[in-house]
């Protein structure tokens, strides 16, 4: 039992796995039988329920009249739930537990002298964030109720001036929510209304509590002035949305001439909004004076309730465009950051807000403005999983709002402050209430804790000799029964592995068994002594008394014993290594990183030299070395700290001296950090800690916890022990389902150390090797132990048969998570004004000679600014005016920089894409992406303003590339603006204008369009497939479907599943060959194929292996030949699956970029299986390496392959009888990701192209944008490794192919885009801060799809 003791009322907490139980405690308590189990918060799941009453009568016999009705109200209920506010009882059979919990933040309107005034005395804690938030009281005078009249008057006329109101509300709000966290009270999601979206985002971590006061002033100054230069009114009406939209018409329309003479009033000159979407029956109109009068009147004439606010500023208006500059300059000096903690639904698009500070800043300009859509975002709050709704702050306003927005869907709704209610008793019903709703208040950290009265202990402090005897026989046979399960798991595992696996099996069994024979006499002889004889009640050394634990806990359930050793503890890390493996190469040497380098590329290596370039000789990409990496920081853990310098390193001896210089900086190579060092490193520290009052954890003893009673529980219980232990947690707090990275915090290092224990502990669990730590959640990791020690997972929520698969494959693999289904909608923005000063004094104009061009040109000399224009044409660049002998060459990086002008003040840069039509698509891509790229390069050390791209939709598509080009640019450049701009039409002279405003303002975007005057945001909308009527296409075993580039990958696994259900005949069109045979048919594995490519090298005479050989050309030579034969194999196994599924497979070998090559092997296609009715283009390279490492040639390669290839299957299969044309493009193409500027820009003029032909034809063309498939592709192993432990779901190969014969049945032809991704996946692609990836280019990776 808990209890928490406030001034006047307590709240007793009882636990229990059913409401029977929790009822029989209810009965013992009342007749004295306690049993003392510390202060409740670390309970495991096992006691998921608990009932809380609150008591305020203290007396023995009061007491326990009260505990026996509470048993009896919950028996009466019968499994339903108890919420009695008069008898002070709440309990609820299925709490939806801490991950429910959303914080809702008031915004004015809220504020009142006094207001939450009683709290502040009755919430230990609260009074000293107040003031240390507010040192100089500026804001607490105006809000103590306690001052004179005078004061009091003069208080309460500053409080209804924003300019002290939004202040004095963060300043309350914020610090509440503080006080709420330190007592262990934390939500998962939150929303604030209008202002109240500040202390919300200062609580998510997007700044901190200084910072948000110092942005309180400056809203509330700007929105002052605002209302001081343009007054306004604001009117709360009493009716539907529908009704107060037509009112607003009306008030807005001119009158007809029979209302005219009929004595109407006129029309008002607007403007007039419906500012605030409250609920479904309450909104509040925003305007002029004049505009509001008016509403009021009709409104009254038809007898709505109906309301004025007390304000002069028409909040949430166009009159509030004046205050966006101001606050706009506010925001960008501000220090904000992804609010990363809690998941924050914005006012203005009732959407998560984007983990991007630049987003932050952006969407709280746009606010000013933009409406309150709050019934909306109190539905995207419950969509995302919210079902308690914790008002925090002055009023109740929002509580009632959510409760006549959610009406009859299950939630909770509840307000902090107490209103006229007595301050204590409402905040002991408060935290009662939340506790049976599943959260773990720290009851114990209320101000005044007496013992409670009468309270007497029946527990024995020592076991009974019974006890102890069957707590041994119970061990005993606990051991025996899992010793046994755990040998039938591992025989089962080897009947199913290879040679080599299965001897690693039996070596690890006998391993196993040697520890588990050890680990059982152990066990016999602590039973023996007593020393394993713990029961629930056992206090080891003293009985716990109500002097020392102010907080106490009445258990449930039967006494468990528990095992020696199973509640794991801080330990080293297991350095066991093998015999025989002492003169293994010492760890950091240039031997140990050669082999290292060698079991990640299967090189031998010998054929590794300490120069030998990662990317030139061994052919490591960004991926690949990111496995490195994670390798380095396994066996050295300081090497965190050295990423920057890691990614310089170019060859092994880089890698040898940066691990050397950790010596010299006294770190201790390969030695693990302290556990606390590690957790203190994680993330940035949530704002519930208070810097003025810390709140530790209570510290505990192991036997303070209640133990799960089945291996599966106890096992699960140990590991969220263990992490709460490190990231100094309450138990209850570690999800089971939490990422470990991601949402835990816990490192590789932490996470290395947890699986080193559970290998001590367990030593079966050997099996299983690295697996263990690629687990994303405790429940994976649980699951993947219980199958390789054969534990019984009965227990409810446990994935049983059917469930998802193991990480080891012990079961069969479902599809993977359903994917999201996404298309590009045009949303108009409201009108953007660029705040005074932001228009660069200096400004490079680059770009294609043209209208557009000249008319930018003039406009921004217009306006006193700077310009240096230059021209960009396929050879070079050149000043304007210049004649040929001043250009410079396209590959001349290092003259262009020299090139540019000194900066004379605040500099952008503007590229300008054609408005016009060239002769030649190869051309226009040369300029559209080469020039783009050179002028990045050549600007990266320079310091930016921003970096706009301007396009036409009249250049056509192949100008898209610049558009990909910022894409990459954005996420590459993270401290620079990045917009682009494509303007959709003519471009008339008032447009320019225009232009030049929309890249002075705002946050890097990518996805504006100009059309006739309005500026438009191509944002992603939902359109799922399902329940959409549609037809298969009409393809049959007469039918030809062409897979360009389907040798291997994804779209080789779509020709696979075309030919099975259409039987058709399928075109493969790439560069390899298609083989008569398998080639090299005795080589089974990687290692074995490589062994016999060496052999074949050494016999033509190559040399390979020799001594004294030319190292570097073995390797490239051995890397060529074996892409080669994989190839090769690819396709052979491809047409062999194409077959086998009952369609016909042809395949031709053809440059797919070259005319004449391509025209020819469609001419043969067409002869051997007909015309064409369906294409598929899936042709791609990839070499990625960051901006400052990438090549002009390699941005040419990777850019050439998929444009020239597109645009030649556009023209040379247009007399073909297509019934669909689909083209394969990449999430990354939406997201830039870093590293691939050149295959973001060539998937960018996909998209275009899609859009531009499909158009033009009336058969569908789509673009359809892939995440990673997990299964096939070109994602590497590392690429998909980094997801799993990020927790990213990939595309299972099985839901990928079902995808596409949806869009075959079921898309519309309007859909020209669509973006395909696990919903986890793509909020991490779109939201998330890229990850760094060292600067390291790839080799080439052909005929895949990098996605």
């Amino acid at each position: 039992m808990e209890v928490g003791q406030g001034r006047r009322s307590a709240v007793w907490v009882f636990r229990g796995r059913t409401a029977a139980e929790i009822s029989a405690r209810l009965r013992e308590a009342a007749g004295g039988c306690w049993n003392i189990q510390g202060d409740g918060n670390g309970l495991p799941e096992a006691l998921p329920l608990a009932a809380a009453l609150v008591l305020d009568d203290h007396q023995p016999q009061a007491v326990r009249e009260r505990l026996l009705q509470a048993a009896e109200q919950i028996d009466q209920a019968r499994g339903r739930a108890v919420t009695d506010a008069h008898a002070g009882l709440y309990f609820d059979p299925e709490p939806p537990g801490p991950s429910a919990l959303a914080f809702l933040f008031p915004g004015q309107g809220s504020q009142a002298i006094g207001m939450l005034g009683q709290l502040v005395d009755a919430l230990p804690g609260l009074a000293d964030r107040v003031a240390a938030l507010d040192p100089q009281g500026r804001w607490r005078r105006l809000i103590d109720g306690g001052a004179a009249d005078g004061v009091m008057a003069e208080a309460e006329a500053q409080l209804r001036d924003t300019r002290h109101a939004q202040p004095s509300i963060g300043l309350l709000s914020f610090s509440l929510a503080q006080t709420l966290a330190a007592w262990g009270i934390f939500p998962r999601f939150a929303a604030g209304h209008s202002y109240g979206e500040l202390p919300c985002l200062a609580i998510a971590g997007a700044f901190d509590g200084a910072t948000l006061m110092e942005l309180s002033e400056a809203r509330g100054r700007c929105l002052g002035l605002a209302g001081d230069a343009q007054p306004g009114a604001m009117l709360a009406l009493r009716a539907g949305t529908t009704d107060i939209e037509a009112l607003v018409s009306e008030v807005l329309s001119p009158p007809s001439a029979t209302s005219v003479s009929s004595g109407a009033m006129a029309a008002c000159e607007g403007p007039l909004v419906l500012a605030n979407r409250n609920a479904p029956g309450q909104g509040v109109l925003s305007g002029t004076e004049r505009a509001i009068a008016r509403a009021e009147a009709l409104a009254l004439a038809r007898q709505w309730r109906c309301t004025r606010l007390q304000t002069s500023c028409a909040f949430h208006s166009p009159l509030m465009a004046m205050a966006q500059p101001a606050w706009q300059e506010a925001l960008a000096k501000a220090d904000i950051h992804p609010p990363l903690l809690v998941s924050v639904v914005a006012n203005a698009d009732a959407r998560p807000y984007p983990a991007s500070a630049d987003a932050v800043r952006t969407l709280l300009t746009e606010q000013l403005c933009s409406p309150v859509l709050w019934e909306s975002s109190v539905h995207a709050l419950y969509r995302q999983g919210a079902r308690i709704f914790l008002e925090v702050g002055p009023g109740r306003t929002l509580t009632e709002l959510t409760g006549q927005i959610l009406k009859d869907q299950d939630h909770t709704a509840l307000a902090c402050d107490p209103g006229r209610a007595d301050a204590h008793r409402h905040l002991a019903h408060l935290l009662a209430r939340l506790t049976a709703l599943g959260l773990r208040p720290n009851l114990g950290a209320w101000a005044y804790q007496p013992a409670a009265q009468g309270a007497t202990s029946s527990v024995s402090t020592r076991p009974t000799m019974t006890q102890a005897l069957d707590t041994f026989l119970n061990v005993n046979g606990q051991m025996l029964e899992r010793f046994y399960e755990q040998q039938n798991a591992l025989v089962g595992l080897c009947l199913d592995a290879s040679s080599d696996v299965r001897q690693q099996l039996f070596t690890t069994m006998v391993v196993a068994n040697q520890q588990a024979l050890t680990g059982y006499l152990q066990t016999q002889q602590e039973a023996v002594l007593g020393q394993a004889a713990v029961t629930r009640g056992v206090t080891h050394g003293r009985e716990a008394r109500p002097a020392d634990r102010p907080v106490r806990e009445l258990d449930s359930g039967p006494p468990v014993p528990v095992q020696a050793g199973d509640v794991i503890g801080s330990s080293e890390i297991a350095g066991a290594a093998a015999k025989g493996e002492t003169s293994a190469p010492r760890p950091g040497s240039e031997d140990w990183f050669r082999q290292l380098i060698a079991q990640l590329t299967g090189f031998p290596a010998h054929m590794i030299r300490s120069d030998s370039d990662f990317e030139g000789d061994l052919g490591l990409d960004s991926l690949s070395m990111v496995e490195v990496w994670f390798s380095l920081v396994d066996e050295f853990p300081a090497l965190e700290s050295q990423r920057d310098a890691f990614r310089r390193c170019r060859c092994i001896a880089d890698g040898v001296a940066l691990i050397g210089g950790l010596a010299s900086e006294s770190v201790s190579c390969g030695e693990p950090r302290p556990v606390q060092q590690q957790a203190s490193e994680q993330r940035p520290v949530p704002p519930q800690v208070s810097q003025t009052r810390p709140v530790e954890p209570p510290s505990r003893s192991p036997v303070d916890l209640q133990i799960p009673q089945t291996p599966v529980e106890q096992l699960r219980h140990q590991l969220r022990a263990r992490i709460a232990a490190v990231k100094g947690l309450d138990v209850t707090s570690v999800q089971t389902d939490a990422d470990f990275e991601r949402d835990l915090g816990l490192d590789v290092f932490t996470r290395s150390e947890l699986c080193d224990e559970l290998l001590q502990r367990r030593p079966a669990l050997a099996v299983a090797g690295r697996e263990l730590l690629h687990a994303p959640t405790v429940d994976a990791l649980v699951s993947l132990c219980a199958d390789v020690l054969g534990l019984r997972r009965t227990e409810p929520g446990e994935p049983g048969e059917g469930g998802p698969a193991s990480p080891l494959g012990l079961k069969a693999p479902d599809a993977g998570p359903p994917l999201s289904r996404l298309v590009r909608v045009d949303v108009p923005l409201l009108p953007l004004v660029p705040p005074r000063g932001t228009l660069p004094t200096q400004l490079l104009l680059v770009g294609m000679a043209g209208p557009l061009f000249d008319h930018l040109h003039a406009a921004l000399v217009g306006q006193g600014v700077v310009v240096e224009p230059w021209h960009a044409t396929p050879e070079g660049f050149r000043p304007t005016g210049a004649d040929a002998a001043a250009l410079i060459p396209m590959d001349d990086e290092a003259g262009l920089a020299q090139a540019w002008p000194a900066r004379a003040g605040t500099a952008a840069v503007l590229f300008v894409a054609g408005d016009v039509v060239t002769a030649a698509w190869s051309e226009c891509i040369e300029l559209a992406s080469s020039a783009p790229f050179i002028l990045a390069k050549s600007l990266r050390q320079r310091e930016l303003m921003w970096f706009g791209v301007l396009g036409s939709a009249r250049g056509g598509p192949a100008w898209a590339a610049a558009r990909g080009v910022a894409r990459t640019l954005a996420r590459e450049w993270p401290a620079t603006r990045v917009r682009s701009l494509w303007i959709d039409g003519a471009v008339e002279s008032s447009d320019v204008v225009r232009v030049i405003d929309v890249f002075c303002a705002g946050a890097s975007e990518q996805d504006l369009v100009l059309r006739q005057g309005r500026v438009f945001h191509q944002r992603l909308e939902p359109r799922p497939l399902q329940g959409r009527a549609g037809s298969a296409p009409a393809l049959g075993p007469q039918s030809t479907v062409l897979m360009l580039g389907g040798g291997d990958g994804i779209t080789a696994e779509v020709a696979v599943a075309l030919a099975a259900r259409y039987r058709c005949r399928v075109a493969l069109l790439g560069r390899t060959a298609r083989p008569s045979s398998y080639p090299y048919p005795q080589a089974r594995s990687d290692a074995e194929l490589r062994a016999a490519l060496i052999e074949e090298l050494r016999e033509t005479g190559s040399g390979a292996g020799a001594q004294g050989a030319d190292s570097r050309g073995e390797v490239e030579r051995l890397r060529e030949r074996m892409q080669q034969v994989r190839r090769a194999r690819a396709v052979y196994t491809t047409c062999e699956r194409i077959e086998a599924a009952g369609g016909h497979a042809h395949h031709e070998a053809a440059d797919a970029t070259d005319r004449t090559a391509l025209s020819r092997a469609l001419a043969r296609i067409r002869q051997a299986c007909g015309p064409l009715h369906g294409v598929v283009h899936g042709v791609g390279l990839a070499e990625d390496a960051l901006l400052e490492r990438k090549s002009l040639a390699s941005f040419r390669r990777v850019v050439r392959t998929k444009t020239e290839s597109v645009a030649l299957l556009r023209e040379l299969v247009q007399d073909d009888p297509l019934q669909f044309a689909f083209l394969f493009s990449s999430l990354s193409a939406h997201a830039g990701t870093p590293g691939q500027v050149d295959y973001v820009a060539a998937n960018e003029v996909l998209g275009a192209v899609a859009e531009d032909w499909n158009l033009a034809v009336s058969y569908p063309v789509r673009a359809l944008l892939w995440s990673v498939w997990s299964e096939a592709g070109m994602a590497s192993t590392a690429l998909v490794r980094q997801m799993e432990r990020l927790g990213l779901p990939g595309i299972r190969t099985r839901l990928g192919t079902a995808q596409f014969e949806d869009e075959l049945t079921h898309g519309l032809k309007q859909e020209s885009w669509a973006l395909l991704a696990p919903e986890a996946t793509l909020a991490y692609a779109l939201h998330a801060a890229p990850v760094p990836v060292p600067e390291q280019v790839s080799a080439s990776r052909e005929e895949n799809l990098h996605v």
